[in-house]
């Protein structure tokens, strides 16, 4: 797995946007036009322009992006075949950008320490997790580090966000987390 990780969030500037542009595909520059925020938009360039340098021997004239039913990422060649031994997974937040590629299908997640609800707590962990977060020094950090956990996993299943968020990680997924308290995120990788 090789992964980059981009918290340079205070580039996003419209003349950012406006080169990273001119420098992505037709279809991706087209997609990224149909995002209305200036934030959304640079995510979305910028995150692609990190793939692009964690795979410089493919031919991105001749690699289409396509996603799944449920959003999952993926390339494939202009014959619509997935290209064979390319996973990657793409994250972004306010706080930063994170992409990973490997041979193996993979997960990312990041998300910025933020404030959650009493509900949102509930329905997404489980009692220990709860306990955990709740005894936790950094509550808001603790909610970030499980969270992105959570949703690597269902970025690798490939199933987006589903109803047993509780029990998620109790598969037989293995995952790692990093966490920044300096600028304020944590992420994690599922494999």
């Amino acid at each position: 797995m090789r992964y980059l990780l981009f918290d340079r969030m205070d580039q996003c500037t419209a003349a950012a946007v406006d080169e990273l542009l001119s420098a992505v595909p037709p279809q991706r520059r087209e997609e990224a036009l149909h995002i209305r925020h200036l934030s959304g938009r640079f995510a979305a360039l910028k995150s692609f322009q990190l793939l692009q340098q964690l795979l410089p021997d493919l031919d991105w004239r001749n690699t289409v992006y396509r996603r799944t039913e449920h959003g999952k990422p993926y390339l494939c060649g202009r014959d619509g075949n997935p290209l064979p031994d390319v996973y990657f997974s793409i994250s972004h937040c306010a706080r930063g950008l994170l992409v990973a590629v490997s041979e193996q299908p993979i997960g990312v997640d990041i998300e910025s320490f933020r404030h959650f609800s009493d509900s949102l707590l509930r329905r997404c962990m489980n009692e220990q997790e709860q306990r955990q977060i709740l005894q936790s020094v950094n509550p808001q950090r603790e909610f970030a580090q499980l969270w992105t956990c959570k949703e690597a996993v269902c970025k690798l299943r490939g199933t987006g966000l589903t109803d047993d968020l509780p029990d998620l990680l109790s598969g037989s997924e293995t995952t790692k987390t990093y966490c920044n308290p300096a600028t304020g995120y944590a992420y994690s990788f599922a494999w």
